[in-house]
């Protein structure tokens, strides 16, 4: 799932949406009002759609799974 959260202008990809909100509320992110941008079974369609939104400057990070690096994207 592909989430937005609009008090952040922050854009997510979880398969496990509920625990992802949690933490972004445990790490001081406002979630009032997060929606679920769109659903999907394929990993690589909810990236390419985080990073296309990522792209329009919305906030988020995106992961390169097989070097294990981070990037943090418009913070």
């Amino acid at each position: 799932r592909v989430y937005y959260l609009p008090k952040e202008k922050y854009v997510g990809f979880s398969g496990r949406i509920k625990e992802r909100l949690a933490r972004h509320k445990n790490q001081g992110r406002d979630i009032t009002n997060s929606k679920v941008l769109f659903r999907s079974r394929s990993a690589p369609l909810c990236l390419m759609i985080e990073s296309f939104m990522h792209f329009l400057g919305y906030k988020g990070c995106n992961y390169e799974t097989k070097n294990k690096k981070r990037c943090c994207i418009n913070d």
